[in-house]
């Protein structure tokens, strides 16, 4: 059987989140859920490979909030906020999307400031 999310061709991420069972995504709902604040760097080759852009779209489609842009020193700086099983499913999603790119990912879990509205790019 194909799952509906796939004959409606919503997003993979939609997909992804119906695979593992969460429903709150699909419906809207809020209850249950944990809202975290992770900040990553990463390394590697990861500037000038489209990082910044798979990380909004991912994020986006995700319903996260926070930032992504390019550091001097060559890393890439994402700052994401929502729901903690949303963010494990961006993690995931960006290291299978930019696998060839990422050296190192440095990953610290904080808690949330509130002070975003939306996911941007962010220019130096």
């Amino acid at each position: 059987m194909i799952p509906d999310c796939l004959l409606k061709k919503q997003p993979l991420s939609i997909y992804k989140f119906s695979l593992l069972g969460y429903n709150n995504y699909l419906t809207g709902s809020k209850k249950n859920t944990m809202d975290k604040r992770v900040h990553v760097l990463y390394s590697g080759q990861v500037q000038g490979v489209g990082f910044r852009f798979t990380a909004e779209r991912i994020a986006l489609d995700l319903k996260l909030t926070g930032w992504v842009k390019n550091l001097t020193d060559g890393r890439v700086e994402v700052a994401l906020e929502g729901e903690e099983e949303r963010i494990n499913v961006f993690l995931k999603n960006i290291r299978d999307v930019m696998r060839v790119h990422i050296q190192k990912e440095e990953v610290l879990w904080e808690p949330p400031s509130g002070k975003f509205k939306t996911f941007e790019i962010r220019f130096r």
